[in-house]
């Protein structure tokens, strides 16, 4: 009995010394995404510029304290720009950021959270510093394309065009956006192999989607060449990986958006709702959350029209928006803000430092600011991108604000859990419920999401069960629900 017994106390030894991996968040259903600035993120080796590394060393705040398990990176590709959107090499990373083994080192870290990561790709343009753009250039010169296949990787032109740029003399190249962007013949198959086979590369290393930049400058303004090339790029991409995610920018009214799900890729932002002049924001200074709600749900019905498997991208802001804390001056319309548009069907995204209100307008580089973790410890903290001059101060921090049970940042913490808990708002059709104007009632199966725009008490007639409060209050009655002001809160029918 004494030689079992030890043998026993072994063992159970052994077991309790056998490494156990740790639950992280893990939803049923992925859906949401937290957009990083590289450079302006997490500084991990003191140079002033976030890193891979940094990214890597923030996954668990990412997916452990804000409960997000995918990420969405701005451009990581070398560059000779701060923002990055103008390619030289596909294949690498730029060396402010790290190298490849960077990026290896942050993928294996997030499979083994089961996180994801999608990548920015910038198929537009690349920029004139790339070799296929100089070897192109250098043969149109000197009379030699017949020796190089570059030549038909541009669009050239031997007189002035809308939307050209001269390079030499008598020598015109497509670049819309500025004349160090160069833009891509993307008629071209050989192009089109190229493209291939740098998504073949990047879901190889990894990778689990892409963001597509400017997708209704593949051919300018013409939303039926767009969605062809679109169609093409979703077919290849999701026959060399299906689970694949691809979402693309398109900064156009959404009835061109939904002419644009014909291509059958997953998502496109929503801008109509974000930024602003956006929905969310027009709904919530006007206290009017049944218009709001009807037209989330209709824009839902219309997109899945044309492709039944879309998932709406609604956010706040972005890179190229500036920060809703700007122009939200009262933190209860900034904490409604955030119980909206993360409860909104779809894929819902999120720019990093929105969770805590960090600020920033004017130029592309203000509404790229630091991420600000401490005021107290510098430690991580990057400096600013070169010509950003936004002054306002912003006082708080990350390791403030969770110190607060009352902050925006615990308030996106409580918002996030509760729809991670309920796959049934990333799935279900979304239906708007009749209700009071200042009320937002969205039922997505057997669950009804509901947000009183208003600070004063509405009523919602009918007999529900409180699921879960995300903010505010309510009391139900024999015959009605009474939703406090600014309050939000999941429901269902007795």
């Amino acid at each position: 009995m004494k030689k079992f017994g030890i043998i026993l106390l072994g063992i159970l030894v052994l077991v309790g010394c056998t490494p156990q991996k740790k639950a992280y968040v893990h939803p049923e259903v992925p859906s949401l995404y937290y957009e990083i600035f590289v450079a302006s993120f997490y500084d991990s080796n003191g140079d002033g510029v976030g890193d891979l590394e940094g990214v890597k060393e923030k996954l668990p705040y990412i997916q452990e304290t804000l409960g997000v398990s995918n990420l969405w990176l701005m451009p990581i590709n070398p560059s000779p720009s701060y923002h990055k959107y103008d390619v030289v090499d596909y294949y690498d990373i730029d060396k402010s950021y790290g190298d490849i083994e960077s990026m290896k080192s942050l993928l294996s870290s997030m499979k083994d959270r089961d996180m994801t990561l999608i990548m920015d790709l910038v198929l537009n343009h690349t920029s004139s510093d790339h070799p296929w753009f100089k070897e192109a250039v250098a043969a149109k010169q000197s009379g030699t394309c017949s020796e190089t296949k570059y030549c038909d990787y541009y669009n050239f032109s031997d007189s002035w065009q809308k939307g050209y740029n001269e390079i030499g003399s008598g020598l015109w190249y497509e670049s819309v956006f500025t004349e160090s962007m160069p833009d891509l013949n993307l008629d071209n198959p050989d192009v089109r192999n190229e493209i291939k086979e740098i998504v073949t590369f990047w879901f190889n290393l990894g990778v689990s989607g892409f963001r597509l930049d400017a997708t209704t400058h593949f051919y300018e303004d013409e939303t039926s060449k767009n969605t062809e090339f679109l169609s093409w790029f979703n077919t290849m991409a999701k026959e060399i990986n299906p689970q694949a995610y691809i979402v693309g920018e398109a900064w156009v009214p959404n009835s061109t958006i939904a002419q644009m799900y014909d291509s059958k890729i997953d998502s496109f932002f929503n801008f109509g709702v974000s930024q602003a002049q956006g929905d969310i924001v027009k709904s919530i200074k006007k206290e009017d959350g049944q218009a709001l709600s009807k037209k989330v749900a209709d824009y839902n019905d219309e997109i899945r029209s044309h492709n039944p498997k879309a998932k709406d991208a609604p956010f706040l802001s972005n890179h190229d928006n500036g920060r809703s804390a700007s122009y939200f001056t009262d933190e209860k319309e900034q904490k409604l803000a955030a119980s909206i548009y993360l409860t909104m069907p779809g894929t819902p995204f999120i720019y990093y430092g929105e969770e805590i209100g960090l600020k920033g307008s004017g130029i592309d580089e203000n509404k790229r600011l630091p991420m600000i973790w401490s005021q107290k410890d510098d430690k991580g903290r990057t400096n600013p991108p070169k010509n950003a001059d936004y002054t306002v101060p912003f006082e708080s921090s990350v390791e403030d604000q969770l110190k607060d049970s009352q902050s925006l940042i615990n308030h996106y913490i409580k918002v996030i859990e509760i729809r991670n808990k309920y796959s049934q708002i990333s799935t279900a059709n979304p239906i708007s419920l009749p209700s009071d104007a200042p009320l937002y009632v969205m039922q997505f199966d057997d669950i009804i999401v509901v947000h009183n725009l208003s600070s004063e008490q509405q009523s919602l007639t009918g007999k529900y069960e409180i699921l879960d409060i995300i903010s505010g209050d309510a009391k139900g009655q024999a015959s009605q629900l009474n939703v406090e002001g600014y309050s939000s809160l999941v429901i269902k029918h007795k």
